[in-house]
């Protein structure tokens, strides 16, 4: 990606995150429909139930998983800010125990881990 690429992806990146709400269930709402995710393709892709993707897009007070909200960031595919400020806007942060730094590697990813990927590096560290 050259230099004015990277300008546009952020700008663009700026504005999308700009207009997110500040609640989790319609944040989730608008970053699926940003980046092309029905709730079947979501649920397929993160191993997610649609059932419970649709909850958290419903019902804002529903009790939320951290492990299902790093799913579901690593199968979009969120740019990093997008993932971390969704998981703050579902109640949670990162600190530095294990199990955070493992979810923040598998947020911050370059190469974009797959699913598979994901759930055996969480299962190696017994963190899911």
């Amino acid at each position: 990606m050259n230099y004015i690429e990277l300008l546009l992806k952020i700008k663009e990146l700026s504005d999308f995150a700009g207009t997110l709400p500040n609640n989790f269930s319609l944040s989730l709402k608008r970053i699926m429909k940003y980046k092309g995710f029905s709730k079947d393709r979501l649920s397929e892709e993160s191993g997610i139930s649609r059932s419970t993707i649709g909850r958290y897009r419903d019902d804002e007070n529903v009790k939320k998983r951290k492990e299902n909200i790093i799913l579901l960031c690593v199968a979009m595919r969120l740019e990093y800010v997008l993932a971390i400020d969704l998981l703050n806007k579902a109640g949670f942060t990162l600190s530095t125990s294990k199990e955070d730094l493992l979810y923040d590697y598998l947020l911050r990813n370059d190469d974009h881990v797959s699913i598979s990927e994901a759930d055996s590096i969480l299962y190696y560290f017994r963190c899911k």
